[in-house]
């Protein structure tokens, strides 16, 4: 049987002295307070902040600085809304049997542009939960319907003039136009 080894609760634990130690971007500076049986530091970061941090928190690496890493790293605005934009096209293209050949480059090129047909500036707008900021597109029209997204098969376009192309091919859809515009004036 193993034998259980019982702590006497008269001897405490000597607690590690960090002041100096450097955790990523943060330097211990002093030692701060007790929180709820956690030893808290004052740390100094390279960006100039100050944060009190936990020993737990820093010796895990789970707090890396004050803060500012996170505004650092952060995507511009609407950036992480185009990427879920761009993303959705392509899983679309995917689902649909459709080739998708285009590049972030060329695809932001395509939806910041305004519509071919009408002329409208970018009206849709798509935000990710949880972003920092929503992006303002126009859609993207396939000119020949059975290819799929490529550099040389797309146009920027917006809702109206895509619902209202459907399926018929350009020629086709310019003499519609036509066609509308002769019986209106």
């Amino acid at each position: 049987m193993a034998s259980v080894v019982k702590k006497k609760p008269w001897v405490k634990r000597i607690p590690e002295d960090m002041v100096g130690r450097r955790f990523k971007n943060l330097t211990v500076m002093c030692f701060s307070r007790r929180l709820k049986n956690r030893r808290m530091w004052k740390c100094s970061c390279v960006c100039g902040g100050e944060k009190e941090v936990a020993t737990s928190d820093l010796n895990s690496g789970h707090v890396k600085s004050c803060g500012c890493l996170g505004r650092v790293n952060a995507l511009a605005y609407g950036e992480s809304s185009f990427n879920k934009l761009f993303g959705a096209y392509r899983h679309q293209a995917k689902t649909r049997g459709l080739g998708f050949s285009l590049s972030k480059k060329h695809f932001r090129e395509l939806v910041t542009n305004s519509c071919h047909y009408c002329g409208i500036p970018p009206s849709n707008s798509v935000k990710k939960k949880g972003s920092n900021g929503e992006f303002v597109y126009s859609g993207i029209d396939r000119v020949a319907t059975k290819y799929g997204y490529s550099v040389k098969n797309c146009v920027p376009c917006c809702k109206t003039c895509n619902w209202a192309k459907g399926t018929m091919n350009l020629e086709e859809f310019k003499s519609w136009i036509t066609r509308i515009a002769a019986h209106n004036s």
